[in-house]
């Protein structure tokens, strides 16, 4: 009985990490393809339905929260001068999976600008 416990424990923690590892190969492929400006990429990885959301901060205005669909985020992408150099590198992030749906938060990035 323990010797069954113990691969039913090693099977579902291989089958997690194996999750947990596509996941993660989708998010370095997106951002080698923003970093690229990669539209055409971008779009295979990306449901038509996207909404990108983001939360800008002012003390003067207060919090606003604004959203973008996919054509508007692959539009900001390809108006990005050529000669403009960018890099967002993420630190640290966790990914949570509930069967075909995935949560990843990320935290800790570096953008960087040339």
């Amino acid at each position: 009985m323990k010797k069954m416990t113990l691969i039913i424990f090693l099977f579902f923690s291989w089958l997690v990490n194996a999750q947990q590892k596509e996941v993660r190969n989708s998010i370095e492929t997106f951002f080698n393809a923003f970093h690229q400006k990669d539209t055409s990429e971008i779009r295979k990885l990306c449901s038509d339905k996207i909404i990108l959301q983001s939360i800008s901060e002012s003390k003067s205005k207060g919090n606003k929260l604004s959203d973008e669909n996919l054509k508007e985020f692959l539009l900001s992408i390809a108006t990005i001068p050529i000669e403009t150099k960018f890099k967002e590198k993420i630190l640290n992030y966790t990914i949570q999976i509930d069967g075909s749906m995935a949560h990843v938060w990320a935290p800790n990035f570096i953008s960087m600008i040339n």
